[in-house]
């Protein structure tokens, strides 16, 4: 036997994957939430711009960035600066971004550093892309948008929303049995879905409260709403 057992000597584990999920707050920050199931497996730090949102990540490492939109331009490269410190200090394997201005940063340092990126357009961007989506597509590693129509061959590439599956989407464990037990099955597709979101700034509870009582005479709808901060 040799003098190094296998027990003296455990196979190092294999390293965890390093996600850094990066947004804007409001709306942006809420979609990011709805990811985390797809971060199962993977070493995560969060990144948004209110120390408020740590709570909404406990467990998680978080680290704050400065935030900023393009009528700001000196305030724009504090946020770059910001951006690029927690891209360096934690340097991931995966850059995913939901926008706005720190994710399109974030994500032109990634390309920058060789880290792969993934820009996630937000799904409140229903007629076209955003400026910040249709800016950063050719510098992502995948490109997606969450409404179907607005997908194209060069890019960018749908696969589903924040919200869940489309209404018409077909689900089969098994295809090609035909069999009555195991056909493929269709979600309802007389159920119909509203996003209502409000932002970061102000609540609208009069607005909320008004879509809770309409959710309540209409069950045949699916609501889903961003609410505060």
């Amino acid at each position: 036997m040799s003098a190094h057992s296998e027990e003296g000597n455990p196979k190092p584990s294999r390293r965890r994957p390093k996600v850094l999920a990066i947004s804007s707050t409001g709306g942006h920050w809420i979609q990011m939430l709805r990811l985390r199931p797809a971060f199962e497996g993977c070493d995560v730090t969060f990144s948004t711009t209110n120390l408020d949102y740590r709570s909404d990540v406990e467990g998680h490492r978080f680290r704050k960035i400065i935030d900023a939109n393009r009528t700001q331009k000196f305030k724009l490269i504090a946020s770059l600066l910001s951006v690029a410190w927690v891209v360096v200090s934690e340097w991931p394997d995966t850059i995913l971004t939901t926008g706005a201005a720190p994710g399109f940063f974030a994500l032109r340092l990634g390309k920058l550093f060789g880290i792969r990126t993934i820009w996630l357009d937000s799904i409140a961007n229903a007629e076209e892309l955003s400026l910040s989506g249709q800016k950063a597509g050719k510098h992502a590693t995948l490109w997606l948008t969450q409404w179907k129509h607005l997908a194209r061959p060069e890019g960018p590439s749908h696969f589903g929303n924040v919200l869940g599956d489309a209404p018409d989407r077909i689900q089969s464990e098994t295809p090609n049995d035909s069999s009555p037990s195991t056909s493929p099955k269709i979600q309802n597709p007389t159920t119909k879905r509203i996003f209502a979101t409000v932002g970061s700034d102000v609540p609208f509870d009069r607005m909320i409260n008004a879509l809770d009582q309409w959710a309540m005479d209409h069950p045949d709808y699916s609501v889903f709403a961003q609410v505060g901060n």
